[in-house]
């Protein structure tokens, strides 16, 4: 779980520190026909790979494949990250263990 938490601790850093000008206010999402699995770049869903299997075998949990994926990028939304720095003075340290608690 380790590697998973500094990799979550790293993109709430990341987030928070570069103000996220790729991530606007938006409103939620409509339903896709991609499935969202399929909308999280490459890059994002490799890097994600390995700290997410090591946490799900660490937990004892069957593996879920990409659904661990899908269910951090619903975690670690750039504009939920926003919002609790942002509006609820979280600091980044505390705005991942928070996150990451989830």
């Amino acid at each position: 779980m380790k590697l998973l938490r500094d990799v979550d601790r790293r993109w709430v850093e990341l987030v928070a520190s570069t103000a996220a000008p790729w991530c606007t206010p938006a409103p939620p999402r409509a339903t896709s026909p991609d499935s969202a699995v399929g909308r999280i770049p490459h890059r994002q869903a490799d890097a994600l790979e390995r700290p997410l299997r090591e946490a799900i075998e660490e937990l004892g949990l069957p593996a879920i494949g990409d659904e661990a994926i899908f269910l951090w990028n619903i975690l670690f939304d750039p504009r939920e990250i926003l919002d609790v720095v942002n509006t609820v003075g979280l600091s980044e340290k505390d705005a991942a263990a928070r996150f990451h608690e989830s």
